[in-house]
């Protein structure tokens, strides 16, 4: 089960893996928070409910579970409906988060995770690079308070450069060790979570900013990938 949070290209790294992995073996997208409208209508069908999913014999290639309405989607989920997952021979790829949009954020009272979560993938939307912090981040506020604490004083009026982005990139990272087992769509907490999750973050929109700024950041995080055709070829070796 793969999470994709963060922001600036969650949902078209969604969309990546889940097109890739399907001519491996069958994929099930969703959220648990919510996405536009659009997002998930590359899925052969959708479903309404993760019953009706797990009720069909022979599900396609890509399946996705939502519920839409004119602006967004998301995913309905019920107490009965997590016990499901544990034993599925589908792979499940959903979106964890929400950013407004946005390429850069603050994490608050999300990712909304799922306790077997295998993998987590973070996307960091280069787009923030080079503008104000105000302007490009999701939750500025929060973010300006937390770095304010053991760095440099900034404010909304702040250029996004490289040392904001290792902020955001180390509380992007960090997310599903902080998780608690919370599950904040009702009032639940989760008995255990997996202790060997996999966490890769990928860089997105690499083409908005200039190679020496790639070159940079490569250099740096090496681990890393750079763009949807790399952080596809890592996926493709997981599965």
């Amino acid at each position: 089960m793969i999470a994709v949070i963060g922001s600036g290209g969650k949902s078209t790294t969604l969309k990546s893996i889940a097109l890739l992995l399907s001519a491996k073996r069958k994929i099930c997208c969703f959220t648990t928070t919510r996405m536009a409208a659009s997002q998930l209508d590359f899925a052969d069908k959708s479903y309404d409910s993760f019953q009706s999913f797990f009720a069909d014999p022979s599900p396609p290639n890509i399946s996705a579970v939502y519920t839409p309405d004119p602006m967004h989607v998301k995913t309905p989920f019920q107490l009965s409906d997590f016990p499901l997952f544990n034993n599925s021979e589908i792979l499940f790829v959903y979106e964890a988060d929400g950013a407004k949009m946005l390429p850069l954020k603050f994490h608050k009272n999300d990712p909304v995770f799922l306790p077997q979560t295998t993998h987590v993938i973070s996307v960091i939307g280069l787009k923030c690079l080079f503008q104000p912090l105000k302007d490009v981040c999701f939750r500025s506020e929060l973010f300006i308070q937390k770095y304010n604490q053991n760095k440099q004083q900034i404010n909304g009026e702040q250029i996004v450069g490289l040392e904001e982005i290792e902020f955001a990139r180390k509380e992007y990272i960090s997310q599903w060790d902080r998780w608690d087992g919370e599950w904040r769509n009702f009032d639940y907490k989760f008995e255990s979570k997996n202790e060997n999750v996999v966490v890769v973050n990928v860089f997105n929109q690499i083409d908005v900013v200039e190679k020496r700024v790639v070159d940079e950041l490569r250099e740096k995080y090496t681990r890393d990938a750079f763009g949807q055709e790399e952080i596809v070829q890592i996926v493709d070796k997981w599965f």
